[in-house]
């Protein structure tokens, strides 16, 4: 049995919308369609896709799966009657919304704040973040708290500040001059830990060549935060792979780290020292020097997104972090992003177990 989800909307009527029926009646796969109730207008929804379907997709709807319900399901019965009735298709479950479960979000207005510690952790949600799941594993430390923070009213006086992935590094960049958070951050820089993962390092450079157009849409060569001594330089040829990286700098050093790769830039050292050398990248031998670490203002850098899921990285970032916060230093959790998310999916599906009709699932023609 194969289980497919498709992306963005079930349906779009233009002749390009491939992620969904199109390969669904390809397989001759049954579909079921999970309605987000959380967002409010889930069961006109549910009927208004089954007009619009055109009748040889509507054939391959075989239910619909209520998702994300606050309350007791029996108040949902007269609502599951109705829609029953008007689209002649069952509803085989009705999932509740789970509070603690951490699975990795599917857009950045998934993201939720993470913990109730001490030490406080601001992550910057410019609009073009991307990578969510960069910050979960910190859900596996009990001493965190993580905010979501979308303007520079909201930063306050965090221990730590993180730069995410970016869609669009110069835009990102862009938006923080546009919003103030650059001038925010300047006020900060150097009394809390300022950490940048792929995109977020990159924006925390000086220089972002852009020769092709391929990261701003336009070729140039624009303006990073200045935070540290490293231009990036963007390729025509995109990274895209499992990496290993040794660490090169006190705390790390000669330490494996691991996590993934997905960008064109290339950083370009003008004074200040990498952070590691990539090793390995989809299991062939590599030399690439990467990130950067200024110890006396507290700026880290990386590449290698998911490189807070590696648990010795993310004790060296959060000990500099809770050193500089007057908190004491702790050993790590030991345990990766893939096993928080295993656990994590374990978790769920005990939930769909107890909550949905997995057999008429199965045997239904």
């Amino acid at each position: 049995m194969l289980l497919l989800g498709g992306a963005g909307s079930a349906y779009d009527n233009c002749n390009r919308d491939i992620a969904n029926f199109r390969p669904a009646e390809w397989l001759g796969a049954r579909v079921f369609v999970v309605l987000d109730i959380d967002r409010g207008g889930s069961f006109i929804q549910g009927l208004g896709l089954m007009k619009a379907l055109p009748p040889r997709w509507r054939r391959l709807v075989k239910g619909f799966i209520i998702n994300k319900f606050r309350g007791d399901p029996k108040l949902l019965d007269d609502a599951i009657k109705w829609l029953e009735s008007k689209t002649g298709k069952p509803v085989v479950g009705v999932l509740p919304y789970l509070e603690d479960l951490w699975l990795w979000p599917e857009d950045s207005m998934d993201l939720k704040p993470i913990g109730n510690g001490p030490l406080d952790i601001a992550l910057i949600a410019y609009p073009y973040i991307s990578n969510f799941n960069d910050i979960y594993p910190l859900i596996l430390e009990d001493d965190v708290t993580v905010r979501i923070v979308r303007s520079p009213q909201e930063l306050g006086e965090p221990h730590m500040v993180i730069l995410p992935g970016s869609k669009n590094v110069v835009a990102s960049v862009e938006w923080m001059r546009r919003t103030g958070m650059d001038k925010a951050l300047t006020k900060i820089k150097g009394s809390v830990v300022l950490l940048g993962i792929c995109g977020g390092f990159q924006a925390l450079g000086k220089i972002l060549s852009d020769p092709h157009g391929l990261e701003a849409g336009v070729p140039g060569t624009y303006r990073g935060l200045g935070f540290i001594n490293v231009n990036t330089v963007y390729g025509i040829e995109k990274v895209v792979s499992l990496s290993r990286a040794i660490g090169l700098v006190d705390g790390i050093e000669n330490i494996e780290i691991s996590g993934y790769e997905i960008h064109r830039g290339i950083p370009q050292y003008v004074g200040d020292k990498p952070l590691v050398m990539i090793r390995e990248r989809n299991g062939r031998s590599a030399e690439q020097l990467d990130g950067v670490f200024r110890e006396d203002d507290l700026v880290i850098g990386i590449t290698l997104h998911d490189s807070l899921g590696d648990p010795a990285f993310r004790e060296f970032v959060l000990n500099i972090a809770r050193e500089n916060a007057g908190l004491p230093k702790r050993r790590s959790a030991g345990l990766s992003s893939i096993d928080l998310l295993l656990r994590q999916i374990d978790k769920f599906v005990s939930v769909v177990r107890d909550s949905m009709d997995i057999d008429f699932m199965v045997n239904i023609g």
